[in-house]
């Protein structure tokens, strides 16, 4: 989904600190992306402040992404 946002000539916001207090143990290669789609709003971490890089995401949870990335491609 973050490389897909390339293929698009929409405006992408200025990258963000990654605040997540899991947030190193985000592996490197991953750091770019996920901080792409936090800073569009299409993933926001947990309420208690972690990333849970490691988790596994509910169905629940990447209806809720890929609808705010559909929202975000017909804006």
């Amino acid at each position: 989904m973050a490389r897909a946002t390339s293929l698009l000539n929409k405006p992408i916001p200025s990258p963000i600190q990654l605040t997540f207090k899991d947030a190193k143990a985000i592996p490197n290669w991953a750091k770019d992306d996920i901080n792409k789609i936090v800073s569009l709003g299409f993933m926001n971490g947990y309420p208690d402040q972690t990333f849970k890089p490691y988790g596994h995401g509910t169905r629940a949870e990447a209806a809720v992404v890929i609808k705010r990335f559909y929202d975000w491609v017909h804006q």
